[in-house]
């Protein structure tokens, strides 16, 4: 078989690449893995950036697709081909699949150091974005299966291996049926449960996906009214009453009755009147304090109730979470491939990589699906048979998130942004520095939250000649007292007002070096233009960065924060360590 992987740039293509032929090496299988762009540097005797500028882009694209042509012509077997982002040819319409290597931060502008300009006309974030949307519907319109890769998952894992060579347990979970996957002739991962909607399908579709799903592994869910066939497991939704239903095996609710328990007050009396067994309980839900009060619901009776949050559409998928942190512990747990029907449906990737969670382990932030922590600390909880979750927290939440996280079972955390400050106040501080905390953990012993910032061995990590040379610090937030303990006489600024800080004074001329403290997400102001700095260190470090910007704006040389980042992650490691130990004593 033949896998063709598009997807956006920086997706992850070519490490994916990498990643399947060990994959195929470990089962003793033959492959062919081709990187379309590799391959045409083989071939022209030049470099991809020179190609674009000496030659232009639509010199490139008459490259790709003759290469490509070449390669699927010499293919045997299973063979792998990754594409560049903007491919313009005709995929072949048989004897092939499409992958799409997605990443959960697609949407996001990616800021490259490396890689040739596409519209020098426009910021390298608005060159990225001006080309997503039709990138995104052409992959969605092109793919027949999905790959969603977690945020710093670069090196070979079980989970993925098992996806690539086709070798993924049953699902403990549903998979709702979309029309896209019928493109791929229905042919879905082995789950516990398929879900047909019939008010996502049409008659042929859903005609056709009952004919191939057992029927014993199908929950038919009526939206419109439609009489489901007899022989599969049925849902009702009480929004949509249906004269031709008499019965149903499960009733669902989805729109707010006043307040969460009020909602399931009246869900509970219209699966009465249907005599069903189970419940569902699926209301936009919209803090942690509604989700304790639907969580304690669903588990008064866990067995015949289920409680699947969906959250508001500005803050989209923010209870993605919790439904994985529950999953195959309700009687009704969904996944998704790509898209799925919700945005708080755990991925296949997070479900395949899914530990016992009677324990959990999270980083806290907001935005929070950029962040590394689950990837870097992945082993040392693989280990405890402990689960990593990345967990948005608003600001407004924090207290109330925490306590509702430890009823749930979080044991350690890693805070980010914004919150390290008012989580210092809400714990017990171990030889942190004052007002900032960016570790957590409970402490049986002491039934309190243990905490301590890491920070600092991170930043020990940063250059000398950023330390003793002239240096502003942008932003800093909940990192700016550990910043200011380790550069005593940098400048700082806020990336709000733009503007030196309060006692501060601005710098008499352009700043040798600029710590760049604060992402995209949080808004803000950019420095001046007369500033010609020549290193940037981006603690931010993340592919949206604006400190990006700054470092290819001003030509100076580009420092990323990732080794700091690891520096403090082993720090926490050690905490959380040494915690565990005192909690036994």
């Amino acid at each position: 078989m033949l896998y063709l992987l598009i997807g956006h740039r920086g997706a992850g293509k070519t490490s994916f690449l990498k990643r399947v032929q060990f994959y195929f090496g470990q089962a003793s299988r033959p492959v062919q893995v081709w990187d379309l762009d590799e391959e045409i540097v083989k071939r022209s005797g030049k470099s991809v950036a020179l190609i674009f500028e000496q030659e232009g882009e639509p010199s490139f694209r008459a490259w790709e697709e003759k290469v490509f042509k070449q390669l699927f012509e010499a293919r045997k077997g299973d063979a792998y081909i990754a594409i560049g982002a903007g491919f313009e040819f005709e995929l072949p319409s048989e004897e092939c699949r499409v992958l799409w290597i997605r990443r959960m931060t697609d949407s996001l502008p990616r800021i490259f150091l490396d890689r040739p300009r596409l519209d020098a006309s426009v910021s390298p974030a608005e060159e990225y974005l001006q080309r997503f949307e039709k990138r995104e519907a052409r992959y969605a319109a092109l793919a027949t299966d999905v790959w969603m890769i977690p945020e710093g998952f670069e090196k070979p894992n079980a989970f993925e291996k098992d996806f690539v060579l086709g070798t993924m347990p049953e699902i403990p979970g549903t998979l709702t049926v979309l029309p896209e996957h019928f493109r791929r002739g229905l042919n879905l991962p082995a789950s516990q449960l398929y879900e047909v909607r019939d008010d996502l399908l049409d008659s042929e579709q859903i005609a056709q996906a009952l004919m191939i799903l057992p029927a014993e592994k199908t929950l038919y869910s009526i939206r419109k009214g439609t009489k489901p066939p007899e022989g599969v497991l049925t849902d009702l939704a009480m929004e949509f009453p249906s004269q031709s239903v008499a019965y149903s095996h499960m009733v669902s609710c989805h729109e707010r009755r006043g307040t969460i328990s009020e909602t399931a007050r009246a869900l509970e009396e219209a699966g009465k009147k249907m005599n069903a067994r189970f419940l569902k309980l699926a209301p936009v839900v919209q803090n942690f304090s509604e989700l304790w009060e639907g969580h304690q619901w669903a588990f008064q009776d866990f067995e015949h109730r289920a409680f699947l949050p969906r959250s508001a559409p500005e803050q989209e998928g923010r209870w993605r979470w919790y439904r994985l942190l529950e999953f195959g512990t309700q009687p009704l747990s969904f996944y998704r491939l790509g898209q799925g029907s919700s945005p708080d449906q755990p991925y296949l990737f997070e479900v395949l990589k899914l530990q016992p969670q009677s324990d959990f382990a999270a980083v806290l932030g907001y935005p929070i699906d950029h962040s590394r922590t689950p990837s870097e600390q992945f082993e040392f909880f693989y280990q405890r048979g402990v689960g990593v979750l990345a967990i948005p927290v608003p600001e407004a939440e924090c207290e109330d998130a925490l306590r509702v996280l430890q009823h749930l079972g979080m044991k350690y955390a890693a805070v980010t942004a914004p919150l390290k400050t008012q989580v210092a106040k809400l714990c017990k501080n171990e030889g942190s520095v004052e007002d900032s905390v960016n570790s957590l953990y409970w402490s049986k012993q002491e039934e309190c939250w243990v905490g301590t910032n890491t920070d600092l061995e991170g930043l020990r990590w940063l250059p000398e000649d950023v330390k003793n040379a002239s240096t502003v610090v942008w932003g800093g937030g909940g990192t700016l007292p550990v910043l200011k303990n380790s550069l005593p006489g940098a400048s700082f600024y806020s990336a709000q007002t733009g503007q030196p800080r309060e006692g501060q004074a601005a710098p008499a001329e352009s700043p040798r070096a600029v710590i760049w403290c604060v992402g995209r997400t949080r808004g803000g102001a950019m420095p001046p233009r007369d500033w010609h700095p020549q290193v940037v260190v981006d603690l931010n470090y993340s592919e949206d960065s604006p400190g990006r910007e700054l470092a290819l704006r001003s030509g100076a040389k580009y420092v990323s924060g990732a080794v700091m980042f690891e520096a403090q992650a082993k720090a926490q490691r050690e905490f959380w360590g040494e915690q565990e130990k005192v909690d036994v004593r």
